[in-house]
């Protein structure tokens, strides 16, 4: 019918105009002070020891610019969603199985692209659902009429997540439902959404995902190689099925991957991971994120511990 004949376009070429270099300029001009340098960005003195402090860090870059958004960073506390001792620094943390929960920043200006599509009654899709946050605070926004599903292909990390809704939001579990899958192929059997969002890059905008957008549905995902750095890249469906893309500017994810490869830990170009240096000392491996789109990639190594 015109439906599925409308599905079956090309999407179109990257539309980098005024308004992707506008964010990306708030972007790079918001983390230059932030994340200049390794020592900077690790310093524990100038990192958030609280969820208030994180949010007004936020607010102060211009990550969250929304006041629903704000209101969401103070409901669903990202200290329950990771064993990090320090949840609130401006970084990924480690949740198990070489996956991470992403820096508050990439949560908070996903959020905010989003919060205009996260309206009560939505219907929204997680890919890659990871700890579960995502999925809380959109779950959140969308209130009791909406319902978001979320999709991950590591069945404890869906376990573990679970378990941290309920200790951080019991009363938001039953608008999130949260299945074992492969987020690649979406859900097409709970679709049509009216935003889905996608926490790991993908090597190019997947079809599947675009094809599960309601009228006026808006897809987030980043895209680029696994082993560098993305370009994250918004997708809107109008009414009558127009597809537009938008380069929202350079980021970095964690690579959207198979299950077998993220357990045994063959995509690590991305992961955040620790490794013995010597002399009993363990270092954290994680990816630096300057969003810029003249970045180049480069790791910080950061010594967490030292065995006794």
């Amino acid at each position: 019918d015109g439906m599925d004949q409308a599905r079956k376009w090309v999407l179109p070429s990257l539309a980098v105009g005024a308004f992707s270099a506008a964010v990306s300029y708030q972007i790079y001009t918001a983390f230059k002070e932030e994340v200049d340098s390794p020592q900077a960005a690790f310093n524990r003195d100038i990192q958030a020891k609280t969820n208030r402090a994180m949010i007004e860090r936020l607010k102060h870059m211009r990550m969250i610019t929304k006041e629903r958004v704000e209101e969401t960073f103070f409901a669903i506390d990202r200290a329950n969603y990771t064993d990090c001792d320090t949840p609130y620094f401006e970084r990924a943390a480690p949740i198990g199985f070489n996956a991470t929960i992403s820096s508050p920043h990439i949560h908070a200006l996903s959020l905010d692209l989003l919060e205009d599509k996260l309206v009560p009654g939505a219907k929204v899709l997680d890919v890659g659902s990871g700890s579960g946050f995502m999925s809380a605070c959109m779950a959140h926004l969308v209130g009791p009429t909406g319902h978001v599903y979320g999709i991950e292909h590591v069945d404890e990390l869906v376990q573990q997540s679970l378990k941290n809704i309920t200790a951080d939001c019991n009363h938001l579990q039953h608008l999130i439902t949260l299945k074992v899958g492969d987020g690649l192929k979406g859900l097409p059997d709970q679709g049509p959404f009216d935003c889905i969002y996608v926490g790991a890059a993908a090597e190019s905008i997947l079809q599947p995902l675009v094809d599960q957008l309601k009228p006026n549905g808006r897809l987030l995902i980043p895209v680029g190689p696994p082993d560098g750095f993305h370009q994250l890249m918004q997708v809107d469906v109008d009414s009558d099925f127009k597809v537009t893309v938008k380069n929202l500017g350079s980021v970095r994810f964690v690579p959207l991957t198979d299950h077998t490869s993220q357990v045994t830990g063959s995509n690590r170009g991305g992961i955040a991971r620790y490794s013995e240096v010597g002399d009993g000392q363990h270092v954290l491996i994680l990816p630096k994120v300057i969003p810029a789109p003249d970045s180049k990639p480069e790791d910080y190594n950061v010594v967490i511990h030292k065995d006794a």
